[in-house]
């Protein structure tokens, strides 16, 4: 049986206090017996509580000392979990002063954390998990054992917050109008509803499959022949060819949920991402 809401929520408090403690006996006691933890940004994970040991040691042992400063920018709580926004300044042996900004989401289990996704970049997780980081594997998409569920999508996505977006949005904003529903293979599933122009974006690895469940939206896709422009309504399939810069826009509230494999996910702010040469 699940833990209500306010339960699962304290847990992960709990737990964060923990982590700013070094207190690794009470960050392990709040998690539940097979953790995993998703390096979201690179498609990556392990998991294990062995695993999450080895991270947790390296963590308080090693980087914490490194941390030369921190802001929290937002924390937020979802059915999903509790999330959590930094910027982090590291002073690393040897090497300038660097800046990173970090969003994780702490998620919930039946009674305890059934780990965490992060979302940060490469540099940044390479230091914070060493030698976890090591360990971390491409994401299969397979549930633990005995992890089946019906998910009321329609409902989900109905009760999430409408992102709209605008010039000030912030990664907590974004990160919590999400609602994920597990994953098909290496893609994981799930939406959101919004309104606005969102940023230019392009999946190397795979296609993107995208449902509109109501409102209408705009997609412009940028191909070798040039732009082109199609409109989203409810109940309509659209899928994004893999590699193929794409921009949504919803004049109105849209709702929308796919099926992304967002591994080195790429993302401009560029009015034409193709003429950004790289650095």
């Amino acid at each position: 049986m699940r833990a209500d809401h306010e339960a699962l929520v304290a847990v992960a408090k709990r737990h964060a206090e923990a982590e700013a403690n070094s207190d690794l006996a009470t960050t392990l006691a709040t998690l539940e017996n097979d953790p995993i933890y998703e390096l979201a940004t690179l498609g990556l994970s392990f998991r294990g509580r062995a695993a999450a040991q080895t991270y947790y040691e390296h963590f308080f042992g090693t980087f914490q000392p490194w941390i030369a400063g921190f802001e929290l920018v937002n924390q937020w709580a979802t059915p999903e979990g509790l999330g959590e926004e930094y910027w982090l300044d590291l002073a690393l042996p040897g090497c300038e002063r660097e800046r990173h900004r970090i969003v994780g989401i702490l998620v919930f289990g039946a009674t305890k954390l059934a780990g965490e996704r992060l979302y940060a970049s490469e540099r940044l997780l390479r230091v914070m998990l060493g030698p976890a980081y090591e360990i971390a594997e491409q994401q299969s998409g397979r549930r633990p054992a005995g992890d089946v569920r019906v998910h009321d999508v329609a409902r989900a996505l109905a009760e999430a917050p409408l992102l709209a977006i605008t010039g000030e949005t912030t990664g907590a904003e974004v990160s919590s109008s999400y609602r994920g529903f597990g994953a098909l293979g290496a893609h994981g599933l799930g939406g959101r509803r919004f309104s606005g122009m969102s940023p230019w974006e392009r999946h190397p690895f795979d296609d993107e499959l995208l449902y509109t469940v109501d409102g209408e939206a705009e997609i412009t896709l940028l191909t070798e022949a040039g732009a082109t422009t199609h409109t989203l309504r409810a109940g309509t399939l659209f899928v994004v060819p893999r590699g193929a810069w794409h921009r949504q826009h919803a004049r109105d509230a849209v709702t929308i949920w796919g099926a992304t494999n967002s591994a080195h996910d790429e993302l401009s702010f560029e009015e034409d991402p193709r003429a950004v040469k790289p650095a």
